[in-house]
């Protein structure tokens, strides 16, 4: 004996014999050849990410490195503290070229 309808009318659109049938999450192999979004957090902040991840990224990672006199730590420390200087004036020069890129588009007149 069939249920009766609903008042929301959901069993319309929630078909009991399409269950199971999407294409979206089916494990084919399809999506094998599908490039990977990462955003760069992981290994010691790659370079996927935006600026500001990597530089917070980059961050963090200097601070947990060991202070020690150890000449490994301090070739580390230095790279990282490089590539935070890097970072920072990127973030500084991409601002610069939206705040510019934003006024221009804002004041902009046509001339004849």
């Amino acid at each position: 004996m069939p249920r009766p309808p609903s008042k929301h009318g959901l069993e319309r659109k929630y078909k009991s014999w399409r269950k199971g049938k999407s294409k979206k999450f089916s494990p084919s192999s399809d999506n094998d050849n599908m490039p990977n979004k990462s955003t760069g957090g992981g290994g010691g902040g790659g370079g996927n990410g935006s600026l500001k991840n990597q530089l917070r990224s980059q961050r963090r990672l200097l601070s947990k490195l060991p202070k020690g006199n150890d000449e490994d730590h301090k070739e580390k420390r230095k790279m990282i503290e490089t590539r935070i200087e890097d970072l920072v004036k990127q973030i500084q020069e991409k601002e610069q070229m939206e705040k510019e890129r934003k006024n221009a588009t804002k004041y902009h007149r046509l001339k004849f």
